[in-house]
């Protein structure tokens, strides 16, 4: 998933959707995914002008404004998702699989931590080596965008987002001028402590 927002922040159009994605630890045994990318008719545009399916992993929806909805959600074991991490393995094909920045574990006490790697994915706009004059367009464009992950469970015990009320969820909602920034105050990780039981 992370390959897929990252392939679209790279495009001179991209800065026109937003993405929310929510990872829920269901209990001890059990994670889903869902995840929702609104592109810009501009973005929708020009991927479908490719012949591409901009939705191939889930379920699209063009909008009455000319926007395109994408819907995402995927159902596994903890375990499973452990143990592809493990592997190192990059699957396209497994919208689970977040490649290099997504981190889960079980604790020792139980909780299940995890991680979504912010600064790898700013690293990564870095290394495409754009001129100031087009990453200054691109900021720009940037503007009122925004990358918003939830990660969900029984219980939140620590976070370094903003955690719900009920104590169920924590949130960091990243806006994209601050993310691509050359220097930004974001954490290196979005980490999230969930007790399953």
């Amino acid at each position: 998933m992370k390959k897929l927002f990252l392939a679209l922040l790279i495009l001179p159009l991209a800065a026109c959707f937003d993405a929310d994605m929510t990872l829920t630890i269901q209990d001890e045994e059990n994670a889903s995914m869902n995840a929702v990318m609104r592109m810009g008719p501009e973005l929708y545009g020009m991927i479908a002008a490719s012949g591409e399916d901009p939705c191939e992993e889930g379920v699209g929806e063009v909008q009455a404004d000319g926007g395109y909805l994408c819907t995402i959600e995927e159902t596994d074991t903890i375990d499973n998702i452990i143990a592809e991490l493990k592997e190192g393995s990059s699957d396209p094909e497994n919208p689970m699989d977040m490649g290099d920045g997504f981190a889960l574990e079980r604790l020792e006490n139980g909780n299940i931590k995890i991680a979504f790697d912010l600064d790898s994915m700013s690293s990564d706009m870095d290394q495409q080596g754009m001129d100031p004059q087009m990453m200054a367009g691109m900021m720009q464009a940037f503007t009122g965008r925004n990358i918003t992950i939830t990660v969900a469970g029984p219980e939140v015990v620590e976070a370094n987002g903003v955690i719900a009320a009920d104590g169920k969820s924590a949130t960091m909602q990243i806006p994209l001028t601050i993310l691509f920034a050359p220097e930004n105050d974001l954490p290196d990780s979005f980490v999230v402590v969930i007790d399953p039981s």
